[in-house]
């Protein structure tokens, strides 16, 4: 899993600017650019290949190589402070919160790319899909439909939000419902 791409999905994924950090991209050519390092493969990306992006894609090989000259918690510092403060107050205990959902996306999103869903669920499964529409990271392998790994019911239902913020103070409450509905852990 390459860090710099984790922190660039992570800081998309909670709504921040992050060209203010020095992740100014457009979302097309950046998954063009990934789909074309991959070439089909379901492997990681190196960083030696993100720097060395040329002819079309030069210009995020130059954003690439600029960032790599920071430490990875310099380049989270960075994401919180100049990109971050319209979302976030400056001081230290936000931060730390801030690294700690940075740590559990990265844990979550490494999960999500090596799950190789061999194992079924049983009994009724409702499964909350928090949509992300603006992903640039392409896909390299057919992933499992949830419904084919569940013995039992299934139900699909679609929230509010992204992974990031389905359950912020916007959204949180609907969650709340929904499992209330379907007597979820309550």
């Amino acid at each position: 899993m390459n860090r710099l791409i984790t922190e660039m999905a992570f800081g998309v994924a909670v709504g921040l600017d992050v060209s203010l950090a020095g992740y100014s991209f457009d979302i097309e050519n950046m998954k063009e650019a990934m789909a074309n390092i991959l070439n089909g493969e379901n492997r990681d990306i190196r960083n030696s290949e993100l720097v060395t992006l040329s002819d079309k894609y030069e210009n995020l090989g130059r954003m690439f190589l600029k960032l790599i000259d920071t430490e990875h918690e310099e380049r989270l510092r960075n994401l919180f402070d100049r990109a971050g403060e319209p979302l976030f107050n400056r001081d230290d205990s936000t931060y730390a919160m801030f690294r700690i959902l940075y740590n559990v996306f990265e844990h979550t999103f490494k999960g999500m790319s090596e799950y190789p869903f061999d194992e079924y669920y049983l009994g009724n499964v409702v499964y909350m899909e928090a949509p992300t529409d603006y992903s640039f990271y392409p896909v390299t392998r057919k992933l499992n439909d949830i419904e084919d790994i569940c013995i039992g019911g299934y139900e699909k239902i679609r929230i509010a939000g992204n992974h990031a913020t389905c359950l912020d103070k916007n959204n949180y409450m609907n969650v709340y419902n929904e499992m209330k509905k379907r007597s979820i852990c309550f």
